[in-house]
């Protein structure tokens, strides 16, 4: 299966964000560690749903994309990797507290993992393309 439409891929990911949230806010209203914990393993599915199957215009859909390939174009991947640093960034400062261990760890190595792959993607992409330029 892959994604083309721009219409599919919002709806695809308005859905994987109402269900993080929802589950993270059932979950978390009667123990929030494990509703955040649960939000961000649902996150990171939906990551790892949305890389496997978007394609972007320029992609040819059949074969499979490289595995180090997270977005169809550098500009995507880099701003997805500042947003993925950005919430490493406030975990650590503290201002989103996950008050417990195993989350406040889950939250920052899934949003640190994240946050790399999308701004090594989009390097090699950036570098891919200056060496097709030249």
């Amino acid at each position: 299966m892959r994604i083309q439409s721009t219409i599919a891929k919002s709806a695809t990911i308005i859905g994987a964000a109402a269900v993080s949230l929802g589950a993270t806010a059932f979950v978390g209203a009667t123990n929030f560690s494990l509703g955040y914990f649960l939000g961000t393993v649902l996150m990171l599915s939906a990551v790892i749903f949305c890389v496997r199957t978007f394609r972007g215009i320029d992609e040819h859909i059949e074969p499979a994309r490289a595995w180090w390939r997270m977005t169809s174009r550098p500009l995507a991947g880099y701003l997805l990797g500042a947003l993925f640093l950005a919430e490493v960034s406030w975990i650590a400062a503290g201002y989103v507290e996950p008050q417990g261990g195993v989350a406040l760890v889950t939250g920052l190595v899934v949003n640190s993992v994240l946050s790399v792959a999308y701004l090594h993607s989009s390097l090699r992409l950036s570098r891919n393309a200056r060496k097709a330029a030249a």
